[in-house]
């Protein structure tokens, strides 16, 4: 990895109306203790879902530990993105935090960055088909893929005699997380599939080569619940017994159709996010489980490695990601699995979302 030196005076935290084209954010100031390095954080979104805690941790996190922060969101728009991390480089940033809305998209605009000397940082979602990446910080996709296979393994109780009904669905293809995860349920769940354990009587029967053929574009529950639909006409008399959904929003989709359908006990249903519509749904049995992706977790790990970069430290790692371009160096979160059992543990008790919040 090419190690910088870069530093920085003080910027605005997060200017709502700056001199900075398309950035949006909360009015506040603070100064820089440490001297941080001016840094621009552009996030694919703060409206709602995972962004929107990704973004207040963060925010928050890099206000404490004394970055001059400005903070731009790009709706979920690639082209809006590449303009804003022009702007962020033009007004002088020396670090990049970047949480894409697609991987590959933003390889001009993260380039000429990098010839200017700029350290970048993905954040959540990997930068692919690039060289001017310095990290990667994000949850390990594969093996929240993994613990969502194993999920319904377990449920169904897979190594028993009898056979059962499945369910496919992946994220949104534009998602370069979305693969990784699909891969990791499916080298659980496969074998299965080959040997006649799990039938999918849609036909939907997805491949490592092919899963997009079962992806939710963006994600979207109305998608997953008008393709759930679709899918259950080839069930006849016949009950699904389990559905693979990566993400509560594709989930809640599924629940939605699956009660439409009539359905009253419901399948094995996985999910993650751990988003409050989802975890009420684990609470009451329409959805198995989901997985937390703790974004205090994330905003902590990101802090500590721009803090490094910015002092051009190289970045301590156990492991890298290729990128296509590149080995990047990667820290790589662990996913926890949240269910009926543990989600007063898991979620309440760390402060990660209140009991009024779920009703109880």
């Amino acid at each position: 990895m090419r190690l910088r030196s870069v530093f920085g005076l003080a910027l605005v935290f997060s200017i709502v109306g700056s001199s900075l084209a398309g950035c949006t954010g909360s009015s506040q100031t603070s100064p820089s203790p440490t001297a941080r390095p001016q840094l621009g954080l552009s996030l694919a979104s703060d409206s709602a879902g995972r962004w929107k805690g990704i973004s207040e941790a963060l925010t928050s996190t890099l206000e404490s530990d004394g970055f001059p922060t400005t903070t731009a969101y790009a709706d979920d728009s690639i082209e809006k993105q590449a303009e804003q991390i022009g702007s962020l480089v033009d007004g002088g940033v020396r670090l990049l935090a970047v949480g894409p809305a697609t991987g590959s998209a933003l390889a001009p605009t993260l380039q000429a960055a990098y010839q200017k000397g700029v350290g970048v940082l993905a954040i959540d979602r990997p930068l692919t088909d690039t060289n001017a990446v310095d990290g990667f910080v994000g949850f390990d996709s594969y093996k929240l893929g993994q613990l969502q296979g194993q999920a319904i393994a377990d449920a169904l109780k897979l190594d028993s005699p009898g056979t059962h009904t499945l369910e496919v669905f992946a994220g949104s293809p534009v998602d370069p997380n979305a693969k990784q995860t699909f891969q990791g349920a499916w080298d659980v769940l496969s074998p299965y599939v080959l040997a006649g354990k799990l039938n999918i009587l849609s036909g939907k029967v997805p491949t490592s080569d092919d899963w997009s053929s079962v992806a939710v574009l963006d994600s979207a529950k109305s998608t997953a619940k008008a393709d759930m639909a679709q899918r259950l006409k080839a069930y006849d008399s016949e009950k699904v017994d389990a559905v693979l959904a990566p993400s509560d929003d594709i989930a809640l989709g599924v629940a939605a159709a699956l009660k439409d359908a009539g359905y009253t006990t419901y399948p094995v249903l996985t999910g993650a996010d751990a988003q409050v519509s989802a975890v009420k749904n684990v609470i009451s049995g329409k959805q198995t489980m989901t997985v937390l992706e703790d974004p205090r977790e994330l905003a902590k790990a990101a802090s500590e490695w721009l803090a490094l970069l910015g002092s051009g430290i190289a970045l301590p790692h156990e492991t890298t990601m290729n990128n296509g371009v590149k080995e990047v160096p990667a820290k790589l979160l662990e996913p926890v699995v949240v269910t009926k059992d543990n989600y007063q543990q898991v979620l309440i008790d760390s402060g990660f979302m209140t009991a009024a919040e779920l009703g109880s």
